[in-house]
């Protein structure tokens, strides 16, 4: 079966392959007249304009890449769902990418992204640490493309970022320990560079601690774990 293109449905309505493209991408100099025949002529035919050439004159796709780094572990997919919801009422659509914890698969997205003209990325890293990562965020932002950090940060390098202060959490956490006079605290940490044992570490080290104990068990962030 023959796919259905812009020049049919200007045929059926009866008019000009124009005067369609600007009811798609809704002009308000055409006539509501004119915009219910096409719209109804499109519907009809199954009609779905490709959205290439719109991005090619406005420089928009209405697209917004995100790239997570593990999607089976349960905070991710709250996170999904905000976006996506965002996105929605903005207009926009999100393309979800799960790079596994592997940078191999983060810089695959990442030059995808790039190629496929997204309007924006928002993504969670893997390391932090990585040079890598940090010099394709730098390229992307360099050719116009914003990028937003959620939950990790990357090491040195400074940009728009949503998270929490996992350091002043665990702080105050363990602080809150020591106040109710306990003397053997447990500590359960992803890896030990993070931002939430430094926390705990400091508090530790206070001169008001006095701990007898300070365990910690360490752990990666999956949910065998």
């Amino acid at each position: 079966m023959k796919k259905v293109n812009i020049d049919d449905v200007a045929k059926l309505a009866g008019v000009s392959k124009s005067t369609v493209s600007k009811v798609f991408s809704n002009d308000e100099h055409i006539s509501q007249t004119t915009r219910d025949k096409v719209l109804e002529i499109a519907r009809r035919l199954d009609y779905r304009p490709s959205l290439v050439p719109g991005a090619l004159k406005t420089g928009k796709t209405k697209a917004i890449g995100l790239i997570l780094p593990n999607v089976m572990n349960p905070f991710f997919p709250g996170i999904i769902k905000g976006v996506e919801d965002v996105a929605v009422e903005s207009g926009y659509m999100v393309v979800f990418c799960n790079s596994d914890e592997k940078l191999e698969k983060e810089a695959l997205y990442f030059q995808m992204f790039e190629d496929r003209w997204v309007d924006g990325i928002i993504i969670s890293g893997v390391t932090g640490k990585s040079r890598e990562e940090k010099e394709y965020i730098q390229g992307l932002r360099r050719k116009g493309i914003p990028v937003v950090l959620i939950d990790r940060e990357i090491e040195g390098y400074f940009t728009n970022i949503v998270m929490i202060d996992n350091e002043g959490a665990a702080f105050k956490g363990t602080e809150y320990c020591l106040d109710l006079g306990h003397k053997r605290i447990g500590f359960i940490s992803g890896p030990l560079d993070t931002r939430q044992f430094t926390g705990g570490r400091k508090t530790v080290n206070s001169p008001k601690a006095n701990l007898r104990d300070f365990l910690i068990t360490r752990f990666f962030y999956t949910i065998n774990a």
